[in-house]
């Protein structure tokens, strides 16, 4: 029969527990003043990750499922060969609502939302990148891309 552990040996094991448990939930969590988010893989199709379980509850799946379609507004962005794709469109939003734009592109650029009362930029390279915003003032917001120096879309928010 083993023998049990020491009450130091005891100790280590929880604090070694925890402290790998923290490093964990820090390493999934973003900075909560961050008002949009973004993600980059050059591999696969543009979506946020996500899951359906509820908090505290894990999410587990037997199939594949389709990635959830995003509430709001998707606006779809293609930057290939020196030109992007949708050009100095208008688009009507609503304030509070969530937009996703979905980038394709076969450069390295920066999104510049124009939003107050502080610009909001998202960095992306070459591959399928997401980022998600709120606009939370009515008005238009211009939505450029700096290197290419084009006006993406005008969000009307409304």
């Amino acid at each position: 029969m083993p023998r049990p552990a020491s009450r130091p040996v005891r100790a280590a094991t929880a604090l070694l527990a925890a402290t790998v448990l923290g490093a964990s939930l820090a390493a999934c969590g973003g900075r909560a003043e961050e008002p949009a988010t973004g993600t980059e893989d050059p591999t696969t199709p543009a979506a946020s990750a996500g899951t359906t379980a509820e908090p505290g509850e894990a999410a587990t799946s037997d199939e594949p499922s389709e990635p959830a379609e995003p509430e709001g507004t998707v606006i779809e962005v293609v930057v290939e060969d020196g030109r992007a794709t949708p050009l100095g469109e208008r688009v009507p939003v609503e304030v509070g609502e969530p937009i996703t734009f979905r980038i394709r592109s076969d450069a390295t650029d920066e999104l510049h939302v124009h939003t107050s009362p502080e610009d909001t930029y998202f960095d992306f390279g070459p591959g399928r990148s997401t980022f998600d915003l709120v606009v939370e003032r009515p008005g238009v917001v211009e939505v450029e891309l700096h290197e290419l120096g084009t006006v993406l879309v005008q969000l009307e928010a409304r």
